[in-house]
Order: C-alpha cells, then sequence, then structure tokens
C-alpha cells in the first residue's frame, strides 16, 4: 500500500498537468461546462504568473496549498477550453473565485487610495505595505 501511496505522489509531482486536468473535467461536468482540454494545452510555470511566488505540489498532501498550481478559467462563464485557462496559484484561484474583475479592480483602487493617505507615523501599516 505505501509504495502506491509513494507512486501517486511521485505521479502528482512529476505530471501536475494530469491532477489539474482531471479536477477540471470533473468540475465541468458536475456544473455543466464546456471541457476541451488536453494535457498538452496545460503549461504549468516555475512561479505563479500573478503573486510571483513559486508553484508547488505539497508531496504526501491529497489537499491544494496556497502555492499548489491551480487551473483558472480565465472567463468564469466560458468553460474550460484551451484559450479560456491558465496555471496560476491556488491563492489566487481562492481570492478570484467569487468575484468579478471589475470588482477586483475597485476593491483595488479603494485601498490604493486609502494606503495613499496613510502617514508614517503609523508604522505597522507602514511595514505592510512594503
Amino acid at each position: 500500500m505505501q509504495s502506491r501511496v509513494r507512486a501517486n505522489i511521485k505521479y502528482r509531482k512529476s505530471k501536475p498537468q494530469a491532477r489539474l486536468i482531471e479536477g477540471a473535467r470533473r468540475r465541468a461536468k458536475d456544473y455543466g461546462r464546456e471541457f476541451k482540454l488536453k494535457v498538452a494545452d496545460i503549461f504549468v510555470p516555475n512561479v505563479c504568473p500573478v503573486l510571483g511566488h513559486a508553484l508547488h505540489v505539497a508531496p504526501g498532501s491529497k489537499r491544494a496549498t496556497i502555492n499548489s498550481p491551480s487551473l483558472d478559467r480565465i472567463n468564469n462563464k466560458e468553460g474550460y477550453t484551451k484559450d479560456n485557462i491558465i496555471v496560476v496559484s491556488a491563492r489566487v484561484n481562492e481570492l478570484k473565485r467569487d468575484a468579478e474583475m471589475w470588482e477586483m479592480a475597485k476593491i483595488t483602487a479603494f485601498y490604493m487610495r486609502l494606503l495613499a493617505k496613510v502617514t508614517v507615523t503609523n508604522l505597522r501599516v507602514v511595514e505592510y505595505i512594503g
């Protein structure tokens, strides 16, 4: 049994595209979404293109970590097609899950304006924002 578990972990680490496509196929079926992907359609970068941190599959874990590669549908109203997917970190996908792009843009603009008003005397916030 342990050798099968080790083999599965090794496979997941060496072929993250296969794991991503299996999950996407299942979600497409569950939610009635279009699914037209092949393993060759999925490129898993070493670094999250949004947040810039290294992507990696957590060894021995069935659950994704925030740095795990995650298949994102660029337009959530469309299905899983080569032109509508990108691999990002699970954290990015988690943040994007329930928000529309315009909502994220408004949130970002609001906090950028708010943080611009923060004075240097509030060191805790200044240290946090860099």
